[in-house]
Formats: C-alpha cells, structure tokens, sequence
C-alpha cells in the first residue's frame, strides 16, 4: 500500500486562498543496492555476488553512456536519457559551450510500470 499523511497548505499558484488539507506521500525508508540484490537473489536462481555484479556494473555503467549522449531503455523499467538547457547567443559563431547548463538525467517510467503504480492502494499514516 502507498502510505501518505495530510498535511495543511496554501495552494502554491494562490498565496492569499485559505489553506486546505492534502494527501502527501510519506517515504517508508530507503532500499539500498544491497537489500534490493538481496530481494532478486530471492526471487531468481542468481547468486549474491552475480546480482550485486550485475547491479554494480549497471550504476557504473548508466553514467558512462549517458555522459556519451545515448538513451537507455531498461525495457518495463522505463528509459533514461541526459537532458540539458542552455543561454541563447545571437549567433550560432558566438554560442560557447559554457552557456550549457547543468545536465541532468531524465528518467521515464514505462507505461506499464505507471499502470502499475495506478494500481495501488493507498493507506493513511498517523
């Protein structure tokens, strides 16, 4: 189940509207690269060391090959992609590269894995 809270706020686009109360996500705890190799060793026929292997190579590997402009689609997981912004010259001769933004990394889920997380049910954390 989704756990969530409510909480009382003002809506951010009416500062002056009374506030009102919303549901928020609520974070359980973090699953580290280890506990989830752990959980694939449960549910598979790897070894330990074949999964953090794997999920090692995998964390290394993703930012090597963004850095290099490639898009990478993890199948039902979804895709990633690097993405950055940058100030505009007034000629293409007079653009530098250090007018490029920080970089960021773009993740989008696959659609099944957003039908998925549509199908969750929700619990109300005191």
């Amino acid at each position: 189940m989704l756990p969530f809270k409510i909480i009382r706020k003002k809506d951010p686009k009416d500062k002056d509207s009374p506030t009102k109360f919303y549901a928020h996500p609520v974070a359980r705890d973090t699953i580290s690269l280890r506990e989830l190799g752990d959980i694939i060793v449960r549910r598979s026929s790897l070894t330990r060391g074949d999964v953090a292997n794997v999920l090692t190579n995998l964390s290394e590997l993703l930012p090597e090959l963004l850095k290099q402009g490639y898009k990478i689609d993890l199948g039902d997981m979804g895709t990633f992609r690097p993405s950055f912004g940058s100030e505009g010259a007034e000629t293409a001769d007079n653009f530098r590269a250090d007018m490029i933004r920080k970089p960021k990394v773009i993740y989008r889920p696959h659609k099944l894995m957003v039908r998925e997380l549509e199908n969750a049910e929700f619990e109300k954390i005191k």
